[in-house]
């Protein structure tokens, strides 16, 4: 035979037992932590995308804005677009 105090916590019998009270506060409880975690991690997350997208479209500017300013220098014959050199610079030296 089935234990009646088992049966009274498993079933809804019209009124609330102390072990389903405590049961639904606790899931309730979780079920709200859940929810506020979640819902912060999301907001931080799209706080970092936002600064993320500001400064990649921050960075094509600059590409942008450099690959128009950039011309050959005439004086280095052989040298034409897209071409590189590297220079030292170090303290003037008076002649």
């Amino acid at each position: 035979m089935e234990d009646k105090e088992a049966r009274l916590v498993y079933s809804w019998n019209g009124c609330m037992t102390i072990n389903k009270l405590v049961l639904y506060t606790v899931g309730g409880l979780v079920l709200i932590g859940y929810l506020s975690v979640s819902s912060f991690m999301l907001y931080e997350l799209r706080k970092t995308n936002m600064f993320l997208i500001e400064m990649a479209e921050y960075q094509a500017n600059i590409i942008e804005t450099i690959s128009k300013d950039v011309q050959p220098i005439m004086m280095f014959r052989g040298l034409t677009n897209n071409r590189s050199f590297s220079c030292s610079i170090g303290l003037p030296i008076a002649p």
